[in-house]
């Protein structure tokens, strides 16, 4: 394992467990950049910092999230090896986005807004990557207590990635403030 400068690696999943003998694996992704890249893709598998340059091969819908194939992990027992990794690629292998669209990393630090009044609510802390739905943590502005709220077009009315905003409809969060 090499230890890397983490700073250009963008996180885009987590490896989960074996899936059979022949060393498939349950692949959860974070948002959709996974299933927009080409393969066979070289991507690093990374825990406490330290990581390993590996080739995903094969990438299929299953379940909840994907199951993946490594080419140099043919094995239930090598595949296993990889449980609870992160998976990174860099920043300059991004796939290509839509104008509308946006990386779950762009929103980190990000000023939160009130879509109708333009008042400050806070500032992004965190993305997260739930089964059923993406969300935020806004560090609201008292800085004394965060918010989780659900990355859904309802609430997030817009996304401007070049003045670092994010709207959001008040009165769908309201109860959270």
């Amino acid at each position: 394992m090499n230890n890397n400068d983490d700073s250009e690696l963008i996180a885009v999943a987590s490896i989960g467990k074996p899936i059979g003998l022949d060393g498939w694996c349950r692949i959860f992704p974070f948002g959709k950049t996974l299933k927009k890249c080409a393969l066979p893709l070289m991507v690093y598998a990374g825990k406490d910092n330290l990581y390993k340059t590996i080739i995903l091969n094969e990438l299929y819908p299953h379940n909840k999230g994907y199951k993946g194939l490594f080419s140099q992990y043919n094995t239930k027992d090598s595949t296993d090896s990889l449980k609870n990794y992160q998976l990174y690629i860099e920043k300059s292998h991004l796939p290509p986005k839509d104008d509308d669209e946006y990386y779950h990393f762009e929103l980190e630090n990000m000023t939160v807004l009130c879509s109708e009044t333009k008042k400050y609510i806070g500032k992004v802390s965190a993305v997260y990557n739930y089964p059923t739905v993406d969300a935020i943590e806004i560090k609201k502005k008292d800085n004394n207590s965060n918010i989780v709220v659900p990355l859904t077009k309802e609430i997030i009315k817009t996304v401007d990635l070049q003045n670092r905003e994010m709207h959001v409809v008040i009165y769908l969060i309201e109860d959270l403030l």
